[in-house]
């Protein structure tokens, strides 16, 4: 999928929402009391987020990812990069990046699969942001906030 921009006032601009687009029905300021009722310490910011988030968007790294809301709730894996995802980021306590894409092919009759393992692709992207992380055999995990919270991240990621 090509990432369509537009020009307004000469600076491109995405037409995907980005980290602090909010969904009807939230409440930022809900949000911003809960990380100061349960004194949590933001470990990323907006700017952070976003070069993530773009930087998925526009290479091949069609892999999978999930999160942990400040509430408690925790996402399934999914593959969407431009709308399944946890807006706004304000209120993301962690972040999984798995590191195997999944390509399939139907061919001969058959479906058939390739995983391609781009662990080393994604850390060295992931460290060059200057994020706070953690990673495991199956994924990497970017902090929102601290403490933090290792719920499911010694779980092996599987399609």
């Amino acid at each position: 999928m090509k990432i369509r921009n537009i020009k307004a006032l000469g600076v491109a601009m995405s037409l995907l929402p980005m980290v602090d687009f909010c969904p009807e029905g939230i409440d930022k300021n809900k949000l911003l009391k809960e990380v100061k009722t349960k004194q949590l310490v933001g470990l990323c910011n907006n700017t952070k987020w976003n070069e993530i988030l773009t930087s998925f968007r526009h290479n091949e790294w069609t892999v999978s990812n999930r999160s942990k809301w400040i509430n408690g709730y925790i996402s399934e894996w999914e593959n969407d990069w431009y709308y399944h995802l946890p807006f706004p980021f304000l209120g993301v306590e962690w972040f999984d990046i798995s590191y195997e894409k999944y390509t399939f092919k139907i061919e001969g009759g058959g479906r058939h699969e390739t995983v391609t393992n781009l662990k080393n692709d994604i850390l060295k992207f992931i460290e060059s942001v200057g994020v706070e992380y953690e990673e495991n055999e199956s994924f990497v995990r970017v902090w929102g906030y601290a403490p933090k919270c290792y719920k499911r991240f010694s779980e092996i990621r599987c399609l």
